[in-house]
């Protein structure tokens, strides 16, 4: 594989490591495992306060589609 594209792979990956960070941090409920998915980041997440939300270890998806707005 090319640098070019691997580097735009990683650069999408610690930006989708950042978002589920950030979420945790807002939703003290919501724990991922270290090895989950980074792409779980594209997944829309509806937890209202007090709600707790546990991805444990190996659970991969796919790349949610952004839809336009």
């Amino acid at each position: 594989m090319p640098i070019a594209p691997r580097w735009r792979l990683q650069f999408i990956q610690a930006m989708d490591r950042r978002k589920l960070r950030r979420l945790g941090d807002q939703h003290p409920g919501f724990e991922i495992a270290a090895d989950a998915s980074t792409n779980l980041a594209s997944s829309h997440f509806a937890l209202a306060p007090g709600a707790r939300l546990i991805i444990g270890e190996r659970v991969y998806t796919e790349r949610r589609a952004q839809v336009p707005i």
